[in-house]
Parts: structure tokens; sequence; C-alpha cells
């Protein structure tokens, strides 16, 4: 029989391969080894991220970032005002992006669950948007005017780290599993938890940033060392 004999009402119910004998066919949840990619390539995504975001901050430290403005040449401080703007306006997709990887990761995962496979898809609509929006305000509004986002950065890192970190927990507790798996599942995912501590302590930094930005070069080095 070709494709062309099936009737289209057929095609979701019929396996690509016979399977073998006294076996049956999973569509809903199959044994998948591409899970394990998925987790692999995401870990190694947010190492990337870092590293590139990790070069970009030494470069602009060896030209007076951590130190008083008034303690920096302006001859060594022009080279880098560029690249400062330039990571600045990456910066906020980058952990945009590094976000989505986990959330598209646990919509591997969970995304059995109905409840939460809404959740990881409602997270993931507010990331593109929010970000991809602040991705632009920084690109196209002058430098002061940026200044005061970051106290809506803040905000947003501190509240989306959270539901990143309470996704996986809950999800894990709902699981048909043994209580010491389980355990074992929720403390791996709590990990997350110093994600969440490091957003708060860049809250705080980027809120004073924000309300003393005079001494650019003091202040904004507490920002980039929690990015």
């Amino acid at each position: 029989m070709s494709l062309a004999d099936i009737p289209p009402a057929e095609l979701p119910f019929i396996p690509a391969l016979e399977p073998p004998n006294g076996t049956l066919s999973n569509f809903l949840n199959p044994k998948n080894r591409a899970d394990a990619y998925i987790a692999v390539a995401g870990v190694f995504l947010v190492v990337l991220v870092v590293a590139l975001l990790s070069q970009a901050a030494y470069t602009v430290c060896t030209h007076g970032i951590g130190k008083h403005m008034w303690d920096v040449r302006l001859i060594d401080l022009l080279p880098i005002i560029t690249p400062a703007r330039v990571m600045a306006d990456i910066t906020e997709p980058s952990i945009g992006l590094t976000k989505l990887a986990l959330l598209l990761l646990y919509y591997r995962l969970f995304s059995p669950s109905p409840a939460v496979k809404i959740a990881i898809l409602s997270g993931i609509v507010f990331i593109l948007t929010v970000y991809t929006t602040l991705m632009f305000l920084f690109i196209f509004l002058d430098t002061a005017r940026t200044i005061p986002l970051n106290k809506t950065m803040a905000v947003i890192n501190v509240a989306t780290d959270c539901y990143i970190l309470v996704l996986p927990i809950y999800s894990v507790v709902k699981l048909y599993l043994p209580k010491r798996k389980k355990i074992g599942l929720a403390l791996v995912f709590a990990t997350g938890l110093f994600a969440v501590i490091m957003s708060i302590v860049g809250a705080v930094y980027r809120f004073q940033f924000a309300n003393d930005g005079t001494d650019f070069t003091w202040g904004l080095l507490n920002v980039i060392l929690v990015k």
C-alpha cells in the first residue's frame, strides 16, 4: 500500500514502521533518547552564553570598569563605550534565550501534563515577548533613557527565574515515581535556586545603578558580575 492509498484521517494512527511482535506503538509517551541530547544541548547553550558574556565583560574591565570614573583616563574609556553598549544590547536577549532553552527542555520532559504544558507555553510566550521588547528598547533608546530600564529588567529576571525554578519541581511532585526518586529529581532542579539568588542580588545592584549611575564605571561592575 502506498501513502496515496492511505486515507488522511488514518495517518495520525499509523506508525512509521510496523512494531516488533509483542510490541504496541506508543505515540503519547514513548521511550525517547532525544531527551538526554536536549538536556546536554541546553547545558552547553548556557555555558556558551556565559562564556561569551564573560569575554565581553573581561574586555570592558580592562578599560576602567570597576574603577571610579575620576580614576580613569578619558582616552582609556572611549574605546569601550561602543562595546559596552553592544554588550548591554545583547545581554537581555542572551538571558532570554537561555531561559527559553530551559523551558523547551521542560516542555519535552513534562508536556504530557496539560497544566504544566500550558504553564510552559505561557512562559515561552511571555519571555519571547518581554525580552524581545527589551532588546529593541536598548537598541533604539539612548543610553541615558535605558538606565531606568535596569529596574524593570531586575524585576522581570527575578520573576522569570522563580517561575523556571518552580515549574520542574511542581512537575516532579506530580510524577508517578517512588518518593525517593521524586526527592532526588526535585533536588537536581532545585539547584536553580542559585540562579534565583543571583537574580535577587543582581536586582539590588541594578536598582542601585539606576538610582545613581553617575559614577558609571564603578557601578557597572556589580551589574556585570551578577549577569
